[in-house]
């Protein structure tokens, strides 16, 4: 039995309803005109872990500030275009038990202005009376892909009559527009319909088009919807009347990835959707195959999902759909010894299509080298176009801005692409790229315990370091100890491009997990106001040829008070 890993967006899950609906009540037109910095600011949108200045490395408890974004899209009947307009919010926590949320694109006064050198300087204060008093001034500069950072903030800030606190901090974020989505996406085969059938495209301005579940037409423009940038999210009502949660993601194989959940009747039915077809996607023969770790983690820190456009001499040809996907993940085991001990194990899956329709994915094995010094990987052994030679890839990490109307949304990392032939002769198929995607370190969700936010669950998760997780199962009982149910996670599987985790999948088992063993995954991410939050989903062994059973999901919180 394996686990598939190889389409993390599907385990993906949203944020909770409460946020969802206010996110939903926020599209109508606001009482006043909405702040024209609003976009600027949201090229920031991230979580910060914040920490005072005078001690490096020593963050306050859970305190945190969020650039909580969310994208209201409506479709403009006059113009035939989809009119984006952002809603930003400034979400400040220095205690990590009590959020404070400063609405700056309904502030008349607040800033956030360009200065040397790359600086933003953020300035914020609430009107007169209103209690607590929240005020700040923040800069904020990029980082580039700093150890996985992306951006850092400091500055001052205060809250009510305290006196004012200077701080810093560090996201590992970046913003990632719908437009990186754009494609036609499929469903996969099933026991009733055995043909893949298109249901959802996304353009590249905004445009979004979408079959209902139990629909069998074409798909249908979306008239309106909400975009949630920290994690890559649409919700909407669909034309039967159903909320659709749209949660994105990349995967090798599949290209862009798309958990499609529709409730009804207050039932989640989730399905699977990708760009590529099952049916066009080629995959390793896990028996044969023997996986690479030199350099494997320096590799593994370059993953992202890079639209491709061919360069000739020509020009720039735009290639429909092509893509390159580095997808890493890794496995631990730790031994919490008197000296720790770790092994770790790293694979990495390179998707590669060209045309749009066929993906072919290679692991980071015996016929590949990475180069460190030259940031270029290597895999051998390719045919193209009945020519023998080897893949060239050639990464240029570093943040550059973007192009176009949203040119504050930028890359992180950069590459080229080119086939170069066995013996003499030149490089050609020549590709470039860039991603906005970036890992994130287990780590960066630690800092805080996350909390049920069901009645009576004694639920918990507190992420204490890239190989290590204390969890303590939801338990009703009165005579719970959580002393007695917590539980260490000393063996796991994490994919930083998609902060999924499942436990019990050991070193060895890396190629094809063992589902035998998997008890329980992890969907980390943030929540607004809550802070970070994680959706949970544990498996029972029922018996032993069997598959493993998955429980409803639960979800903890930071701060659950503020669901």
């Amino acid at each position: 039995m394996q686990v598939n890993f190889d389409i993390p967006a599907a385990n993906r899950n949203p944020m909770v309803d409460a946020i969802i609906a206010r996110n939903r009540a926020k599209t109508a037109a606001p009482a006043t005109p909405p702040n024209p910095d609003s976009a600027a600011l949201a090229s920031f949108n991230g979580y910060y872990n914040l920490q005072e200045p005078a001690t490096p490395g020593a963050f306050l408890p859970g305190a945190f500030l969020t650039v909580d974004t969310n994208i209201n899209v409506a479709y403009n009947a006059t113009t035939q275009t989809f009119d984006p307009s952002f809603d930003v919010s400034v979400i400040l926590c220095l205690d990590g038990k009590t959020p404070h949320v400063f609405d700056f694109t309904q502030s008349p006064t607040a800033t956030f202005q360009k200065g040397p050198e790359g600086i933003y300087t953020l300035t914020f204060a609430t009107p007169a009376g209103v209690s607590p008093a929240l005020s700040g001034e923040l800069r904020f500069a990029r980082t580039g892909m700093t150890g996985g950072q992306t951006a850092t903030l400091g500055g001052t800030v205060s809250i009510g009559t305290a006196p004012e606190t200077t701080v810093s901090g560090h996201t590992y974020n970046n913003p990632i527009l719908p437009s990186l989505y754009r494609g036609a996406y499929y469903t996969h085969p099933s026991p009733g319909n055995a043909t893949a059938a298109q249901v959802m495209t996304i353009g590249p301005n905004f445009e979004l088009s979408y079959t209902p579940l139990g629909d069998s037409g074409a798909p249908a423009m979306v008239q309106s919807y909400a975009y949630n940038m920290n994690m890559y999210f649409f919700s909407f009502i669909d034309s039967l009347g159903h909320e659709t949660k749209l949660i994105m993601g990349t995967s090798a194989a599949g290209g862009l990835v798309c958990n499609d959940m529709t409730i009804i009747d207050a039932i989640a039915h989730p399905r699977t959707l990708t760009t590529i077809k099952l049916s066009d996607q080629t995959l390793p023969d896990t028996a044969t195959t023997q996986l690479c770790q030199t350099n494997a983690q320096a590799l593994a820190d370059l993953s992202g999902y890079f639209p491709l456009t061919q360069q000739s001499n020509e020009g720039t040809v735009p290639s429909s759909r092509a893509f390159l996907s580095v997808e890493g993940q890794y496995v631990s085991s730790y031994r919490p010894t008197a000296t720790p001990e770790i092994e770790t194990k790293y694979k990495i899956a390179v998707g590669l299509c060209l045309d749009g329709v066929h993906s072919t994915v290679y692991y980071f094995d015996q016929n590949c080298h990475f180069d460190t010094d030259s940031q270029t990987l290597t895999i051998q052994g390719i045919q193209q176009d009945g020519v023998d030679g080897s893949w060239q890839i050639e990464f240029t990490p570093g943040y550059t801005p973007g192009t176009g109307a949203f040119s504050q949304f930028g890359d992180l990392s950069a590459v080229r692409l080119s086939f170069v032939p066995s013996g003499t002769g030149s490089a050609s198929a020549i590709y470039t790229g860039k991603t906005p995607l970036g890992p994130v370190p287990l780590s960066a969700f630690s800092g805080a315990t996350l909390t049920a936010t069901a009645a009576g669950s004694n639920e918990a998760l507190e992420i204490v370091s890239d190989h290590s997780i204390l969890y303590t199962p939801p338990a009703l009982s009165a005579s719970w100890q959580k002393d007695d149910q917590q539980q260490a996670w000393l063996e796991i599987l994490y994919v930083p491009l998609m902060y999924i985790v499942a436990y019990q999948v050991r070193p060895d088992d890396i190629l094809a997990p063992d589902a035998g063993r998997v008890t329980g995954m992890l969907s980390l991410g943030t929540n607004g106001a809550c802070g970070l939050a994680s959706i949970n989903t544990r498996y029972l062994h029922l018996w032993p040829s069997l598959p493993p059973v998955p429980c409803p999901p639960t979800s903890v919180l930071a701060i659950p008070t503020a669901a």
